[in-house]
């Protein structure tokens, strides 16, 4: 197993940058006030446009868990509650561990 380098690290910081760029450039659609339906969908399409860039550029362990922790404190940071926290840990270690029995 490799381990994660300092390059992986600013791959992984880069991409978090656009992951938030993109979703709040998404988010605008709320401004339309019946639009905000649309904007869970619009927002899947386009972010997971970039994890899966992601995933294909960090193949190593743990990467896509940290993309996770750091958006989620980003989100805390910003005035959310920590249940996001205890969410995205959950939801990034079944991630992880689904992208490690793949690799088997």
């Amino acid at each position: 197993m490799e381990k994660l380098r300092i390059k992986d690290l600013v791959t992984i910081g880069v991409f978090t940058v656009i992951y938030f760029v993109l979703m709040f450039a998404s988010g605008m659609i709320g401004i339309v006030p019946i639009l905000y339906l649309a904007y869970p969908t619009l927002a899947g399409i386009i972010t997971g446009i970039v994890i899966m860039l992601f995933m294909a550029k960090v193949q190593k362990s743990w990467g896509l868990f940290i993309l996770g922790l750091i958006c989620s404190l980003v989100v805390i940071a910003m005035g959310n509650t920590y249940v996001i926290l205890i969410h995205a840990v959950i939801s990034m270690a079944i991630a992880e561990l689904f992208k490690k029995k793949r690799r088997i």
